[in-house]
């Protein structure tokens, strides 16, 4: 497992596995809060990967924000330039962020009610394990939307994050 690599949970797992594949696999974690506790806990380089919830984990206010896609993604990088401790922010959530690409794309969600809100919410709320094959089928479908600028961001800065940990470049990541 890559234990630098942090999710939040199943459904953002998953879609970071779709779009950034790994045979290793990513460290999930069920929250936001436990993606904080595990990050703390590390002195290496990581990166979290959370949504913009209600409730703001704490470890953020000891970031700043370097990059802003369209509301919907933010590239935060630790103040503390040594730490190497990165977060990739899904805005305001990871459901919104899929509908949204979905609507931009005419991807369909027919495996998931009418695929509004939230029918999407409960369905990516209920599942507990990393191979639903209804999640896997729409995020290898929104994997082919290279063209989709949150997309081909999201992939760019788990890519660059991953393959070059603490060489990575803010420039590279922001014009990338």
């Amino acid at each position: 497992m890559d234990k630098s690599i942090i999710p939040e949970c199943y459904a953002d797992t998953l879609l970071i596995e779709t779009l950034v594949p790994t045979n290793k696999g990513y460290n999930h974690q069920h929250s936001c809060f436990k993606v904080e506790t595990a990050m703390k806990r590390l002195d290496s380089f990581a990166v979290g990967i959370i949504d913009r919830d209600k409730k703001t984990i704490a470890y953020l206010d000891e970031f700043e924000c370097k990059e802003t896609v369209y509301e919907s993604l933010k590239l935060w990088r630790h103040k503390n330039n040594q730490k190497h401790h990165w977060i990739i922010q899904i805005c305001p959530a990871l459901e919104v962020f899929i509908l949204t690409i979905c609507k931009e794309e005419g991807v369909s969600l027919a495996d998931f009610g009418e695929g509004n809100l939230e029918e999407l919410k409960r369905y990516t709320k209920s599942i507990v394990k990393l191979n639903d094959p209804k999640l896997i089928k729409l995020f290898n479908e929104i994997n082919l939307k290279n063209g989709n600028v949150k997309v081909r961001k999201l992939k760019h800065w788990v890519s660059t994050l991953r393959n070059k940990n603490y060489s990575a470049d803010i420039n590279d990541l922001i014009n990338g």
